[in-house]
């Protein structure tokens, strides 16, 4: 089974879980404030300090995992924009709608296969991305899958 990207799956790439990871740093930044609020009432009880060394090397290591989700999620957007930018152009050429246009790819990648209504076309692109030809192609296996 081959699966078919509509433009609307590329629309939404947007990363839900960055919510998620804000509320847990803010969560390790307030543990951080009360642990060195009850350090400086407690001088003599190693167990704040060694609490607020624990808290701040979780915070790094957050810190570096929140850099590379954003790494990441910055190159699934530009891609995303990519293919959107593509099958807009590909849906004006064509004359129709660009719901009605479906890639076999997430990212521009040459020979790959869209969608047309009933038509299948493998899209074979210049060096640069910057111009593409279109060639009626068949597919083998005819079961798609519609990710929307």
């Amino acid at each position: 089974m081959v699966n078919f990207y509509a433009y609307e799956y590329f629309l939404k790439q947007v990363n839900s879980s960055q919510n998620f990871k804000f509320v847990i740093a803010a969560i390790i930044g307030l543990l951080l404030v009360g642990l060195a609020f009850q350090f400086a009432h407690h001088h003599d009880d190693n167990k704040y300090r060694d609490l607020i060394i624990i808290v701040v090397l979780c915070g790094v290591l957050l810190l570096g995992i929140q850099f590379t989700n954003y790494q990441q999620s910055r190159n699934t957007n530009n891609k995303s924009s990519q293919m959107t930018f593509f099958i807009k152009s590909l849906a004006k050429d064509k004359k129709v709608k660009p719901q009605d246009v479906y890639c076999n790819q997430t990212a521009l990648t040459n020979q790959m296969v869209v969608k047309i209504h009933k038509d299948y076309y493998q899209v074979i692109f210049n060096t640069d991305f910057s111009s593409y030809q279109l060639v009626k192609a068949a597919l083998v296996n005819n079961k798609i899958n519609i990710v929307k």
